[in-house]
C-alpha cells in the first residue's frame, strides 16, 4: 500500500512538473516574481541516483521527501496563480490633531487572501490648500486580510487649520495593485494648526561693539517678539573708510522657535579684506518660527548705531623698530641665566614675533633667543626674555648676531647689529666633591617599603669654593625585603656619599609610634648585660663650658650633654672600637640642621654653631655628638649603659636586629638584654 501511495505522488508531481508553461516562468522572471529557493540534494540531481536511492532508502526516508517536494512545488503554483488583487475595504481616521506638532491614527480594512500583503500606500492631502504627503508602509511576508492600523506624524508647525483627507491603495506579494488611491468619507480629520501670519515686530537695533581690531566679531543686539517665536535674523553691516571705499557684510542667525528670547544677540564677522571705518546698520530682516518674514525697514534711530573697525590687515605698512637692546650682566659661569631687554616701536597691528640671535666670538657657536610679544599688548614699549646658558655652551664673549621683529600683518625688520651689547661666559669650575646637606625627612622604614627621598638635598662643592645644589643624580638600589641598616649611596659623575636608614618590622614601628605607652624598665647599670669587648683606653677630653643652641632638661636617652648652664663637664671617650662617654646632666638639643663634611661625616649647627658632646632630639629619634662635634654611630657606653646608633645616627629602641642578632633595648635607649 505504501508504494502505490508514493507511485501515485511520483506521477502527480511529474504532471505538474509537464504542465509547468516555461514561457509563463520566463515572464514572471522577467516581472521580478521571486520564488522560494529549492534545495537539491544528490538524490534529485539524476534518474539513475534517484532509482538508487529508491532501492536503497528507507521508504519512510523517501515519503517524506516526496512530500517536502510537493509543498514546495504547491507554493509556487500559488505564486503562479495569484492574479487578484487585494481590496481595500474601508480607511477609518481615529482622531484629529489639537496642535503641531501632533500624529493622525487611522485605520486601514485590506481583504488578501493569496500571495500577502506587501505594502499600503497612503496620500494625505489638505482639503484647503494644495499642501499633501506620501508615505509607503511596507510588510513581510504572511500578513493578510484585516485592519492595519497605521499613524503619521505632522511636525511642520506652519501647516494651517483645515480639514485634511487620506487616499490609499495596496499591492500583494504577487505585485497585483488594488488601483489607484481610494478614500473614504470616513477618511478625513481636522487639524488644529498655524493661526499666525503676522510678521515679528522688531522693537530695537543696537550696535553693542564700540571699537574693534579685524578681524573680529561686532556684537548687534536686536530686540523683537511674536507668538511663534522667532526663526531667523538676517543683518547687513555697510562700513566706509575715509576715502569712500565701501564694505558690506551680510550675515543669517537661525534661533530655535521654541526658546522666546526678549533680546537676540548676532555677532557680526569683520574679516581682514573689510575696509577700516564707520560700519552701520544697514538691514533688518526676521522671520518668526511660521516663516512670516519681516519687510527689511530700519528706523532713523538705528541708523545711528555704530562700530569703529580698525583693520592693520588693509591699512598697516609700517614695520615695527628695535631703538636699543641691554644686557644686565657682563659676564657668568654657567648656569647662568641672562636677562635682556629690548625698546620696541610698533603702533600698527601689534607684534607677532620677534627673536634675537647671540653668536660666539671665540667658537662660532650661536643661540636664538625668543621675546614673548603679548607684553605691552604687542605695541610699544619694553620686552624681557631671558637666554640660558649651561654646560653645553661653549665659554667666550657672546654677541648679538642679529634681530629679527615682525607685526601681525607680515611687516617685518631685520637688523645686523650687536647694539653695543656683549657677555662673557666664563670657564666652568672644576667640582671636587658632593655632600648631603639635608637627610630625607624619612629614614625608617617596614619591611617591603619604598624608598623615599623627600627632603633630600645633594650639594656640589666646586674648586672656586662656591657650591650649588644637584638635583640629578642617581641613587643606589633600596632593600627592604629585610630588616637592618641599609646604605644608600648618592653618585654624581665619579663623586658619591651616602647616608643610612634603618628597616624594621611592623610591630616595632607601632611600638615607636607608641613610646609612651611602652612600660618597659629603666635599667640600672649593674642589670645591663653586653656580650661587648671591655674598653681598654680611656682618653679625658673637656667639653665647653656653656653649649649653644636651644637646649631643653629631659630625663630621656639616658641623659644628654650641652647646657645654657656654667658648669663643665668631662666626657671619657675610649679609643677602641666601643666608645665610652660620661655625661654628668640631662640637657639635650632640639633646634638645628646637621651638615655633612667633606670627609662624610655629620655635624649638628645650632644658633649657627657646631654642638658637641651632647644628646640631639629631632622627629622623634635621638642623636648623639661626640666632644669632638662628630655624630656617633655604632655601639657606645654612655654613664654605663650601653646603646647602639645606627649608621644614620638614629639610636635603636625596642627590638631590633643588628647584623643576625636580636636586641631588646628598653624605652630610652638602654640596651636589655641581647
Amino acid at each position: 500500500m505504501l508504494k502505490i501511495q508514493k507511485n501515485r505522488k511520483y506521477k502527480l508531481l511529474n504532471h505538474f512538473k509537464r504542465n509547468l508553461s516555461t514561457a509563463l516562468i520566463v515572464a514572471l522572471l522577467a516581472a521580478n516574481v521571486s520564488f522560494p529557493s529549492i534545495t537539491i540534494n544528490a538524490a534529485t540531481q539524476s534518474n539513475k541516483a534517484t532509482s538508487s536511492n529508491l532501492a536503497t532508502d528507507s521508504d519512510w526516508d523517501e515519503d517524506e521527501r516526496l512530500d517536502e517536494e510537493m509543498e514546495l512545488y504547491n507554493d509556487i503554483s500559488l505564486q503562479l496563480v495569484d492574479t487578484e488583487a487585494p481590496i481595500i475595504k474601508e480607511i477609518t481616521v481615529d482622531n484629529d490633531i489639537s496642535e503641531l506638532p501632533g500624529t493622525v491614527n487611522f485605520t486601514v480594512d485590506i481583504e488578501e487572501e493569496d500571495s500577502g500583503l506587501r505594502e499600503i500606500c497612503v496620500r494625505i492631502e489638505s482639503l484647503d490648500s494644495s499642501r499633501y504627503v506620501n508615505k509607503t508602509y511596507k510588510f513581510d511576508a504572511e500578513n493578510y486580510s484585516g485592519e492595519y492600523e497605521l499613524e503619521y506624524t505632522f511636525t511642520d508647525k506652519t501647516i494651517s487649520s483645515g480639514y485634511w483627507q487620506i487616499y490609499a491603495y495596496a499591492a500583494d506579494n504577487n505585485y497585483n495593485y488594488s488601483g489607484g488611491f481610494e478614500t473614504f468619507n470616513s477618511a478625513k480629520f481636522y487639524i488644529n494648526g498655524n493661526t499666525d501670519f503676522e510678521p515679528p515686530t522688531v522693537k530695537d537695533a543696537r550696535i553693542v561693539s564700540d571699537k574693534i581690531y579685524a578681524p573680529d566679531d561686532i556684537v548687534v543686539e536686536v530686540e523683537v517678539e511674536d507668538e511663534s517665536g522667532i526663526k531667523d535674523i538676517s543683518l547687513t553691516l555697510i562700513g566706509e573708510d575715509d576715502h569712500g571705499n565701501q564694505s558690506k557684510v551680510s550675515k543669517t542667525f537661525h534661533f530655535d522657535p521654541d526658546n522666546l528670547q526678549d533680546t537676540y544677540t548676532c555677532s557680526v564677522p569683520i574679516q581682514k579684506t573689510y575696509v577700516s571705518g564707520t560700519y552701520k546698520i544697514g538691514m533688518i530682516t526676521v522671520s518668526d518660527g511660521m516663516n512670516n518674514w519681516t519687510d527689511g525697514f530700519i528706523k532713523s534711530e538705528w541708523l545711528e548705531e555704530s562700530c569703529e573697525v580698525v583693520n592693520y590687515w588693509r591699512d598697516d605698512y609700517v614695520p615695527p623698530e628695535v631703538t636699543s637692546v641691554v644686557f644686565d650682566a657682563v659676564n657668568g659661569r654657567s648656569p647662568y641665566i641672562l636677562n635682556i631687554t629690548a625698546n620696541v616701536v610698533e603702533e600698527g597691528s601689534g607684534l607677532s614675533s620677534m627673536a634675537i640671535r647671540l653668536f660666539n666670538k671665540d667658537t662660532d657657536q650661536f643661540k636664538w633667543v625668543s621675546f614673548p610679544v603679548n607684553q605691552n599688548g604687542g605695541k610699544s614699549g619694553k620686552y624681557e626674555t631671558s637666554a640660558e646658558f649651561t654646560d653645553f655652551d661653549n665659554p667666550g664673549v657672546w654677541v648679538i648676531d642679529c634681530v629679527v621683529i615682525n607685526d601681525a600683518v607680515g611687516n617685518d625688520n631685520y637688523y645686523e647689529e650687536n647694539f653695543g651689547c656683549s657677555f662673557e661666559l666664563l670657564e666652568p669650575v672644576e667640582m671636587i666633591g658632593i655632600y648631603i646637606k639635608n637627610l630625607p625627612t624619612k629614614r625608617e622604614y617596614l619591611v617591603g617599603d619604598e624608598l623615599n627621598l623627600e627632603g633630600l638635598s645633594v650639594f656640589g662643592q666646586y674648586s672656586d669654593d662656591t657650591e650649588r645644589e644637584l638635583f640629578v643624580y642617581a641613587k643606589s638600589k633600596f632593600d627592604s625585603s629585610s630588616v637592618g641598616e641599609k646604605e644608600i649611596v648618592i653618585t654624581y659623575d665619579v663623586f658619591k656619599t651616602s647616608f643610612a636608614v634603618n628597616v624594621i618590622k611592623s610591630d616595632n614601628m607601632e611600638d615607636n609610634m607608641q613610646d609612651e605607652d611602652i612600660k618597659q624598665p629603666k635599667p640600672d647599670i649593674d642589670d645591663v648585660k653586653v656580650n661587648i669587648p671591655t674598653p681598654k683606653v680611656d682618653i679625658e677630653q673637656q667639653v665647653p663650658s656653656s653649649s649653644s643652641g636651644k637646649s631643653h632638661s629631659s630625663g630621656g636617652s639616658g641623659g644628654g650633654c650641652g647646657s645654657s648652664s656654667s658648669y663643665k663637664t668631662v666626657a671619657t671617650q675610649t679609643v677602641n672600637t666601643y666608645p665610652t662617654i660620661t655625661m654628668a646632666y640631662t640637657n639635650y638639643i632640639y633646634d638645628g640642621i646637621w651638615q655633612q663634611e667633606l670627609d662624610g661625616k655629620w655635624k649638628f649647627i645650632s644658633n649657627g654653631e657646631e654642638v658637641k658632646s651632647n644628646w640631639v632630639f629631632q622627629s622623634d629619634k635621638w642623636y648623639l655628638i661626640g666632644s669632638d662635634g662628630y655624630m656617633i654611630t655604632g655601639w657606645v657606653q654612655v654613664n654605663g649603659i650601653w646603646y647602639y646608633l645606627f649608621k644614620d645616627g638614629a639610636m635603636a629602641r625596642n627590638e631590633t636586629f643588628i647584623g643576625e642578632k636580636r636586641y631588646i633595648f628598653a624605652d630610652n635607649g638602654a640596651l636589655i638584654e641581647n
